[in-house]
């Protein structure tokens, strides 16, 4: 108990500069909050904390939520990451991230596309890419859930409330409100109707 005790207290030291860059309150703020929110809703166990001691306790204790937490720094991030790497082989490259992102075991997972709407889920060894070198990138909607191992590639557009099932593979648009899975994916819900 004390050995933990001590463990969590040198990862707080060690971290302690990310927890003033967002005591800072820099230009992304909302979008962090968002982040936040939806930690806390989907990992609830740290919902009885106040959220500077949740903040740190994610930065800590959830590399793939510190590793969009210095995406969302920008530059500043960039620098920062040379201080706290990214073991996970996650890699985050995207124009525009809305707030409310969560991956979930970010491990082996790349995210390349367009953009990315508000609170979506991101779960492990996802690919979100170009179908082809030269290809273009995917944009992903609001509320998308994408499940582990599922790859969403080439120029097209997840739709908003969208699950994508495990090991999908998306090469097509997929309207608002569907559930699409399999190999390639098709729709087998829509709008909570089976297809």
């Amino acid at each position: 108990m004390l050995i933990d005790l001590l463990n969590r207290d040198i990862k707080y030291i060690i971290f302690f500069p990310l927890l003033m860059s967002y005591l800072l309150k820099g230009k992304n703020v909302r979008k962090v909050q968002d982040d936040l929110d939806s930690a806390l809703r989907l990992c609830p166990w740290h919902s009885s904390l106040n959220r500077t001691k949740a903040f740190m306790n994610y930065i800590c204790f959830l590399p793939e939520w510190r590793t969009l937490y210095l995406f969302r720094l920008k530059k500043v991030g960039k620098v920062l990451s040379f201080f706290y790497p990214n073991h996970l082989l996650l890699f985050i490259r995207c124009s525009q991230i809305e707030g409310g992102l969560f991956i979930q075991h970010g491990h082996s997972t790349r995210i390349e596309c367009k953009s990315i709407g508000k609170n979506c889920q991101i779960w492990h060894n996802v690919t979100i890419g170009k179908k082809y070198s030269g290809g273009e990138f995917p944009t992903i909607g609001n509320n998308v859930k994408i499940s582990t191992g599922a790859c969403v590639l080439g120029d097209i557009r997840i739709g908003n409330n969208v699950t994508i099932g495990a090991n999908a593979v998306v090469l097509k648009d997929i309207p608002d409100n569907c559930i699409a899975v399999g190999v390639p994916a098709k729709i087998i819900s829509k709008d909570n109707s089976q297809y």
